[in-house]
């Protein structure tokens, strides 16, 4: 003898309020979690970026000062000096500026 159990569609929703509640908070503490990680992922990507340039633009500034003043024949020696892991300074004739 078979019987033929009748099939419950399938509901995503869950059915007691409990589990609802439960689900609710989950999502909002997901979502909370996640916006919290982003912003502090911004904040700490713009702060890194503004002291690169900041520490950049320090150095360039006292390089080119010290060269500034040092006579034409010992630059080239200071030139090696003044060399860093991601750039370095050339010496050359220059752009023309603008006046």
């Amino acid at each position: 003898m078979s019987t033929l159990s009748a099939r419950q569609p399938f509901r995503p929703w869950p059915t007691t309020l409990r589990s609802r509640l439960f689900l609710i908070f989950l999502t909002g503490l997901v979502i909370a979690n996640g916006l919290s990680f982003g912003v502090l992922f911004f904040e700490r990507y713009v702060m890194v970026e503004a002291m690169l340039l900041t520490n950049l633009d320090k150095d360039v500034t006292t390089a080119i000062a010290l060269l500034d003043r040092l006579p034409a024949s010992e630059r080239p020696d200071w030139v090696s000096q003044l060399d860093r892991r991601t750039y370095r300074y050339v010496l050359g004739p220059g752009l023309p500026g603008i006046p």
